[in-house]
Order: structure tokens, then C-alpha cells, then sequence
């Protein structure tokens, strides 16, 4: 089992990694010994968007209205450990759902920002592969 996408923190080939925390979760399920920390978090924004042409458009439409409403977010966290982002939606989050959410309110958190990135994408992926090459 490779939860982590790989070996190398087992084979302690590093140290740390930047990972996901559901994959941190399956590892310790599984008895590998290893944590996680929120203390610094990178945070993504996620999308909803309905195809042009798509038959069920009325209902598509209506789906990010429903899966964000509190409860529903409170239950993707409670079941799938998906950070909540409705008002009211994290006091229904329960204890053990919540050991695996960063606090979005922590100052040492980084969001990213996707204007930024649409923005500047086609420079720095160049400076990205321009240092890899170095």
C-alpha cells in the first residue's frame, strides 16, 4: 500500500512531504507510523460548472446550492473529512472529523489565489521549468 503517493517517508528517505490528509489517514489505518500537521496548510478553492449542452442543466444548476448548505457540508466533513466552508456548517462537524480539517482561520495558513495563477501562469511554468533544468 502506497497511501501517500510513494514510499519515501516510509523508507525515511525524507522527512516531511506535502500531502494530503485523508492519505496521512489511510497510512495510520494501515499501522504506518506517521502524522500530519495543520499548524501550516495550503488551501485551494474547488469549482462547480455545468457543460454547455448538458440534458440535466436544471439540476446541475442546483447542485452547489444544495452540497453547500451547512448541513451537507457538515456531513462531506464528517464522511469524507472535506473542509467546510458554509456558515454554520463547522459546529456540526464532529470530533473525530475535525482532527483531520485545518483551521481556515489560522494566520500561518496560505490560500491560493487563482486570479494570480490565471494570470501569470505561462511565466512562472516557464521559470518553474527553467529551474528544473538548472
Amino acid at each position: 500500500m502506497q497511501p501517500l503517493g510513494g514510499s519515501l517517508i516510509q523508507t525515511n528517505e525524507v522527512d516531511y512531504t506535502f500531502t494530503y490528509a485523508n492519505r496521512v489517514k489511510a497510512a495510520k489505518e494501515a499501522g504506518i507510523s506517521i502524522d500530519i500537521s495543520f499548524d501550516q496548510t495550503l488551501n485551494v478553492q474547488q469549482y462547480f460548472c455545468v457543460l454547455r449542452g448538458s440534458p440535466r442543466k436544471e439540476a446541475a444548476v442546483r447542485f452547489p446550492e444544495f452540497v453547500t448548505r451547512p448541513d451537507r457540508q457538515a456531513l462531506l466533513a464528517n464522511k469524507l473529512r472535506a473542509t467546510p466552508v458554509a456558515k454554520d456548517a463547522e459546529q456540526k462537524v464532529d470530533a473525530v472529523a475535525r482532527r483531520w480539517l485545518p483551521d481556515l482561520n489560522n494566520p500561518k495558513n496560505v490560500f491560493r489565489n487563482d486570479a494570480y495563477w490565471a494570470d501569470h501562469y505561462v511565466e512562472l511554468n516557464k521559470r518553474f521549468k527553467e529551474w528544473i533544468l538548472a
